[in-house]
C-alpha cells in the first residue's frame, strides 16, 4: 500500500511533508570582490640591462626623427629627458639571457630573441628602477600587421605613477599623455597611466588612488575606453568621467588646452556628483563652456 494508506490503517495522523527551500536556478553566481595585487617585478638582470639600453639610446633624442616625434606629442625635450625617454634608430635583437630571462623557441623553431624595434623608447620607472619598456614604433603604418606599441618582453605590466600623495589624479591610458599632463599642470594634478584600458591598478597604485582627493577617468574616448568605465565606477566610488575635450585622447588636444582642461576638472570636483552608467559625452560641451 501507499504511505498515506499505511498511516490511515494504523490510525496515525499524517503530518504535512516538510518542504526544503529550493535555490533559485536563475541566481547570479557569487562574484569575489576585486582585490589589488602586488606587481611582479622583472629580475635584476632585466632592470640593469634596461638602464644600460636607455643610456645608449638617450642621445637619439637629439636626432631629427627623435625631436620631431617628441614635438608631435606636445612634449618638450626637457620633459622627455626628465622621464628618461630615448630614441632607437634601428631594430635591435638581444638574447634573453642578457635580460635574465629563460630562453624559448619561436614559431619557426629557432631560439627566440628580445625585440627592441626602432622608435621612441618609453620606460616605466618606480623607485629609481626601470620596471618596463614600451616602444612606439617609428615605422608603424595603418594596416601594419605588427603592433604600433611593443612591450619589451619580461617587463612588469603595471601602471605608471606620476603624482604626489596630496593631488587629485587623472587616470589615462597612454604614458605619453600622462607626461603631457604633468608637463602642463603637474603642480596642481597628478596622473596615472595604465598603458592599456584593460590594465588594472596594482596595490601601490590602488593605495595612491584611494588617498587622492578626486579621481578623473580620462581613458581614450573610444569603445574600449567606454567599456572600461563601468569597472572603474564600481571599484572607485566618486570617480568622475573626464574625457579629452577633442579627439580620442589628451594627445589629440592642443597643448594650450591641457591646463584649462585640468582646471575645469578640478573645479567640477567641488560639486556633488553621482556616478552614472555611461561616460557622458556632454562633458565635452561642459568643458568648452567652463573655459
Amino acid at each position: 500500500m501507499t504511505f498515506p494508506e499505511a498511516v490511515k490503517m494504523v490510525g496515525l495522523e499524517q503530518s504535512a511533508p516538510s518542504r526544503r527551500p529550493k535555490f533559485p536556478t536563475s541566481a547570479k553566481p557569487y562574484k569575489k570582490p576585486w582585490e589589488a595585487r602586488e606587481t611582479t617585478l622583472p629580475p635584476m638582470e632585466w632592470t640593469e640591462r634596461a638602464k644600460v639600453l636607455l643610456d645608449e639610446l638617450t642621445p637619439g633624442l637629439n636626432t631629427r626623427p627623435g625631436r620631431k616625434y617628441i614635438a608631435s606629442r606636445g612634449l618638450t625635450l626637457e620633459t622627455a629627458r626628465l622621464n628618461c625617454l630615448a630614441w632607437n634608430e634601428d631594430d635591435l635583437y638581444d638574447h634573453p639571457e642578457v635580460w635574465g630571462l629563460e630562453p624559448w623557441v619561436n614559431k619557426r623553431g629557432r631560439p627566440g630573441k628580445i625585440w627592441i624595434p626602432a622608435g621612441l623608447v618609453i620606460p616605466n620607472i618606480r623607485n629609481d628602477d626601470v620596471i618596463s619598456l614600451t616602444i612606439r614604433r617609428s615605422d608603424w603604418h595603418p594596416g601594419d600587421e605588427l603592433p604600433k606599441y611593443v612591450f619589451v618582453r619580461g617587463g612588469a605590466s603595471t601602471p605608471m605613477i606620476l603624482s604626489r600623495a596630496d593631488l587629485s589624479i587623472m587616470v589615462v591610458e597612454s604614458f605619453l599623455d600622462a607626461q603631457l599632463i604633468i608637463q602642463e599642470a603637474g603642480d596642481i594634478v597628478g596622473a596615472v597611466a595604465l598603458n592599456s584600458c584593460r590594465n588594472k591598478p596594482d596595490r601601490e597604485v590602488f593605495n595612491i588612488l584611494k588617498k587622492a582627493p578626486s579621481i578623473f577617468f580620462s581613458l581614450d574616448y573610444d569603445s574600449s575606453g567606454k567599456a572600461a568605465w563601468s569597472w572603474w565606477r564600481d571599484n572607485f566610488p566618486g570617480i568622475r568621467p573626464w574625457p579629452s575635450s577633442v579627439g580620442k585622447d589628451i594627445g589629440d588636444m592642443p597643448v594650450t588646452d591641457v591646463l584649462p582642461w585640468v582646471k575645469a576638472a578640478l573645479a567640477q570636483s567641488s560639486a556633488p556628483y553621482k556616478p552614472k552608467k555611461s561616460m557622458g559625452a556632454l562633458i565635452r560641451i561642459k568643458f568648452r563652456r567652463l573655459v
